[in-house]
């Protein structure tokens, strides 16, 4: 359930990079920063839960 969540959310943040690259004109910066994004969240994510 939890792998899943992370998945979503990294998926979220990967699709508003590329929207809001897309609407400034700049896809390839867009899609990084969400890709960025999702791996910091990722990061958080696993941190948090190995302290549990």
């Amino acid at each position: 359930m939890s792998e899943s969540i992370v998945g979503a959310i990294f998926i979220i943040c990967l699709v508003i990079g590329i929207t809001v690259g897309y609407f400034i004109g700049y896809v390839e910066i867009g899609s990084s920063i969400g890709l960025g994004l999702g791996l910091i969240s990722l990061l958080f994510w696993r941190k948090k839960n190995r302290y549990r």
